[in-house]
């Protein structure tokens, strides 16, 4: 994998945010009316929930929460040539590598680490490392920060405010895997929706709203509380727009041969089938009186696209401030 390492080295776009806006679903605000009793019926079962994680401490006892582990998360190479340079890949899920036009294209998965950093009640920070390309970001309260290569385009200004709530909704089946509590600055609001059969299992199903168009369900086991998974409806295959250049290639280079991406993939009619994907929480086991998951698997339409196997949490232990201060 080579190859593969090196075009994912000098990959310069998150592919949680940069997509054509014509293939993202229809935005729509936060509800604003709940309906009460459903509202109080989904607070009652998290409340189960959160009692159920916390075997012999309480949630409500975390003030920090160190998370570390290793990711497996699927990728694609393509070859194509777009101005004497040679090609593109993309490191991601939920993705449309057709849109280069490319006649080889190798699927494979690619491994790194992660690391995830709680100072709770309005502090989160993540970071991954695969093949030595590093992403390093924190959200506090409504503020939000991010590190990207020095190679990557720097994003339009207004797209900051887009980039910041999709990252959000990203990281927020993280936060609500293990935490039962959205990323911080990301307000959520709870409704029962049903109760539905899973694996050998029933499950109370709990929608979770929040800004834009985030709208997941969260599944909690019946007997257990714990929670099962997050299940959401995708539209068409998202087309996030990353080009790989040579090294050394100019930051005006770049730009332009993401404008040219860009314009392809607006080119092309979104998907319009609605594809079912799932975030499976696996593997529950004790620390410090808590249950943590120590696997998170996401699967579209049935398909694994990237697994989270976590090897080390650490409760109310101390974090260095730095951690969260941005970093040029």
């Amino acid at each position: 994998m080579n190859k593969l390492a090196f075009v994912f080295g000098l990959f310069v776009v998150s592919t949680i945010w940069a997509q054509q806006p014509s293939t993202i679903r229809q935005e729509r605000q936060p509800l604003t009316r709940v309906d009460p009793e459903r509202a109080a019926k989904a607070q009652e079962l998290l409340t189960q929930a959160r009692v159920a994680l916390g075997q012999s401490a309480k949630l409500d006892d975390i003030k920090t929460l160190s998370v570390n582990g290793k990711v497996r998360r699927i990728a694609f190479l393509a070859s194509r040539s777009t101005g004497g340079h040679a090609s593109v890949s993309m490191i991601g899920a939920d993705i449309d590598p057709t849109i280069f036009g490319a006649e080889n294209l190798k699927e494979d998965f690619v491994s790194g680490k992660v690391e995830y950093d709680f100072l709770l009640p309005d502090k989160f920070r993540w970071q991954d490392e695969i093949d030595r390309h590093q992403r390093i970001g924190f959200f506090e309260g409504n503020q939000f920060w991010q590190k990207s290569p020095n190679s990557a385009p720097v994003p339009p200004p207004h797209f900051a405010a887009m980039i910041h709530q999709r990252l959000q909704a990203e990281y927020a089946y993280i936060t609500l895997g293990l935490l039962l509590t959205p990323p911080p600055g990301f307000s959520v609001e709870y409704s029962y929706a049903a109760e539905r059969p899973f694996q050998q299992t029933v499950a109370e199903v709990v929608t979770v709203t929040g800004p834009g168009a985030f709208k997941a369900e969260l599944y909690l086991d019946q007997k257990t509380h714990l929670p099962l998974l997050m299940r959401l409806m995708v539209g068409g295959v998202m087309r996030p727009v990353g080009v790989m250049t040579p090294a050394g290639t100019s930051r005006e280079e770049a730009r332009r041969q993401l404008e040219i991406v860009q314009q392809q993939a607006a080119a092309k009619p979104p998907g319009q089938q609605e594809r079912e994907k799932l975030i499976l929480f696996e593997d529950y086991r004790v620390v410090d009186g808590i249950l943590f998951p120590h696997k998170i698997t996401t699967q579209i339409n049935g398909k694994l696209i990237e697994e989270l196997s976590f090897t080390k949490f650490k409760v109310n232990q101390p974090i260095k401030a730095e951690k969260f201060t941005e970093k040029q």
